[in-house]
């Protein structure tokens, strides 16, 4: 598969604190997805995607679908699939297991249950065990959540999930509406009846669409990203019960580019920084297929994609993003439900002279426009022109023909 090499990952390139810049090459794309709207989640992994089926009910003229679990790759989708849930969210632990809810859809009572219904499926896609786990004997519910955050750890050893406790029909919302339910596994089995845990702090604007991923920060540190659809995101880390962190600012570009109000923002760490890539548009209700990446505290985004459709794909404002990080590379995997799934990466651009006698020659020259083709004569009009050497460094210049 040939790689492009985005326009927007050059000319949006940010020169951040120790001159590094980032290149952001997209790896492969399909517009092969499934349309329905019980197809509403999914989560990139290992080269592929994995999008929860939630099923379909009998009519008069159909049989039942039952929820099933799709696997797409470059190449489409794939023949393996696996038992899914009846409600939208799928998403993956720290491990590598696909995590699938088994709530019903939709409604505030769907997460109520007796001491023997499972509410979670935890899923190993390499090995195809499915092992289906309950929340906790005797924990409160949280209310209605369609979708899944990464949770932390391995599921079926030791780990937790993080659901947004956010209706208040919900018992004891009084005490815990607006803060985060915890819940401990370990050994593949729920710890007792008292694994349900809440955050004390309360977080905002917590909705059905609220996601909460267990992520690790530049140094280390266990964290979680809180976003909410309809704010800024939010990097929290544990004391105790209660949660400390503070707000990421999403800057607004010169050219109106901003955070859009859509599910699907998520944080990583690479190259001793920390970064969230988040949707993007034009307006916060562009429910487009934009995304941005941005480093935390940086005053614009390194890169951009800018939406490529005017009419919203889907009708439930989600477009979801999540990175797997090895060394220094990031890749990004984009689903857009009901338009388009797309693989990125982002690695560091070295720009240093690694022996200062070795001789720094021109290896080659390439221009690319504005929609990413690339060229050995400049386009007319605006070009980034992208010179490698043959030391293995390159430098980017913005020229106009």
């Amino acid at each position: 598969m040939k790689k492009f090499l985005l326009f927007a990952a050059v000319a949006a390139t940010m020169m951040s604190a120790n001159a590094q810049d980032y290149e952001v090459v997209k790896a492969w794309g399909s517009t092969d997805v499934p349309t329905s709207a019980d197809c509403r989640q999914g989560v990139g992994m290992n080269g592929k995607f994995y999008i929860n089926h939630k099923g379909t009910a009998a009519t008069e003229t159909t049989e039942a679908v039952a929820p099933y679990v799709m696997v797409y790759g470059e190449n489409g989708l794939a023949n393996e699939q696996f038992p899914g849930g009846p409600n939208c969210g799928i998403n993956k632990d720290q491990a590598g297991h696909l995590i699938v809810s088994l709530a019903t859809f939709p409604g505030a009572t769907s997460w109520v249950f007796d001491d023997e219904t499972p509410m979670i499926r935890v899923i190993d896609p390499e090995t195809a065990e499915v092992t289906d786990l309950p929340l906790g004997g005797g924990a409160t519910f949280p209310g209605r959540l369609d979708m899944f955050g990464t949770a932390y750890g391995d599921l079926l050893e030791a780990g937790e999930l993080y659901l947004p406790y956010s209706v208040t029909s919900a018992p004891n919302s009084e005490t815990f509406n607006g803060t985060i339910a915890r819940y401990y596994y370990e050994g593949g089995e729920v710890l007792g009846e008292d694994c349900y845990n809440p955050l004390l702090t309360p977080v905002p604007g917590i909705d059905n669409m609220t996601t909460v991923n267990a992520v690790v920060d530049a140094d280390g540190n266990d964290a979680i990203f809180y976003y909410n659809r309809g704010g800024n995101p939010y990097l929290y880390y544990f004391n105790g019960d209660n949660l400390e962190g503070e707000q990421i600012a999403i800057p607004t570009t010169d050219d109106g580019i901003m955070r859009s109000n859509q599910a699907g923002a998520n944080f990583f760490a690479m190259d001793g920084k920390n970064f969230v890539v988040y949707p993007c548009g034009k307006a916060t209700n562009a429910y487009f297929d934009g995304f941005a990446i941005l480093e935390v505290g940086a005053d614009a985004p390194l890169f951009i994609k800018e939406p490529t459709v005017s009419v919203a794909p889907n009708a439930f404002q989600s477009n979801w993003l999540n990175v797997e990080v090895d060394g220094n590379v990031a890749t990004i995997y984009q689903y857009v439900p009901g338009k388009s799934m797309e693989v990125y990466t982002m690695t560091p651009i070295t720009t240093a002279v690694k022996d200062v006698n070795a001789q720094k020659n021109v290896a080659g020259v390439q221009y690319v426009n504005a929609a990413g083709q690339m060229s050995a004569v400049p386009f007319e009009g605006i070009n980034v022109k992208v010179t490698s050497y043959t030391d293995g460094t390159k430098a980017a210049t913005k020229v106009i023909k």
